[in-house]
């Protein structure tokens, strides 16, 4: 296992001033700027309003299917399942919750995953001591990936739009419902594969709300899912992008204060992705820890149940 850069201790997160959205018209011809570190503020930082309402339905079928998954030797293991109307996404969003108290964990599913994903791949059975004693928690999301990078249906701009109205969904709703929950003042983003993308995304557009990212086999180049189409809101949602260019101290001094973790491995599919921006990261100073697992069939489910457990 190859190790590459330092961490240091994460700071607490801060509840953000709001920031104003610039404008922008859609432009298939946007040209990324060399360096705009007041653009990239307005644009990668959003304020959260108010939590919308989540009902628990303790009695649902989907809460009776899932019964029969519940981790061996984890029956003390707080499980909720939670469902709610989002107004960003305009459809019903379901949600699971792992633990009572300890790190609070947004857990991202592969492409096009299920909020079940993590718990049926046996990642959360793989934590399971370290939930039980209180040390995580995790709030294990749904996708919209199918309606977004995936939707060949629609054109590339509203691909991303749609991925927006997930970000919006994630930080206006999700986000208040964890400090509902939890009120340690860390959070960590996580994801595999896709979910990687998501976690690593998120984590770096919003460093004034998580206080890091743990990515395995994490994909970054979404730009075959564009079909050539790029705008500013592309250009603003592809870490390898717009991570080169920003050098506003604002975001540097914060990511110098968290904990980032990437792990692939010597045979991943998405190995290149990832030192990739292990370059970058170095490049910009940025802490951070890069593992590369030496063990065959790294962009899978066994290999991450090893991985996560180095959280």
């Amino acid at each position: 296992m190859a190790t590459a850069g330092q961490m240091r201790p994460a700071a607490h997160i801060t509840t953000p001033k709001y920031r104003r959205k610039w404008a922008f018209e859609a432009n298939a011809s946007f040209s990324p700027p060399a360096a705009a570190p007041n653009r990239l503020k307005s644009r990668l930082c959003r304020a959260p309003l108010p939590a919308l309402a989540y009902h628990d339905l303790l009695t649902s079928g989907f809460c009776q299917r899932a019964k029969s998954n519940r981790i061996r030797g984890a029956r003390r293991m707080n499980r909720e399942y939670h469902e709610g109307e989002s107004a960003r996404l305009g459809r019903s969003m379901e949600l699971l919750v792992f633990g009572h108290a300890g790190l609070p964990v947004l857990v991202f599913p592969t492409s096009g995953g299920r909020f079940f994903q993590f718990e049926d791949c046996g990642m959360v059975a793989a934590l399971a001591a370290r939930i039980n004693a209180g040390e995580l928690q995790l709030f294990c999301v749904d996708s919209v990936d199918r309606e977004s990078w995936y939707n060949r249906q629609v054109a590339p701009c509203r691909r991303i739009a749609r991925h927006m109205d997930y970000e919006a969904y994630l930080l206006l709703e999700v986000l208040p419902f964890i400090r509902e929950k939890n009120r340690d003042p860390r959070l960590l983003a996580l994801g595999c594969s896709f979910g990687g993308y998501h976690a690593v995304n998120i984590a770096l557009r919003h460093p004034d709300l998580f206080s890091g990212f743990f990515s395995m086999s994490g994909a970054f180049d979404l730009t075959p899912f564009l079909d050539g189409y790029y705008d500013e809101d592309c250009y603003f949602h592809l870490p390898t992008h717009y991570l080169p260019r920003l050098d506003d101290p604002w975001f540097l001094d914060r990511f110098r204060a968290r904990s980032y973790v990437l792990a692939t491995g010597w045979d991943d599919q998405c190995l290149a992705q990832n030192q990739q921006l292990d370059r970058i990261l170095t490049e910009k100073g940025i802490p951070h820890r890069f593992h590369v697992w030496d063990a065959p069939n790294t962009h899978d489910w066994p290999t991450w149940q090893r991985m996560v457990q180095h959280i």
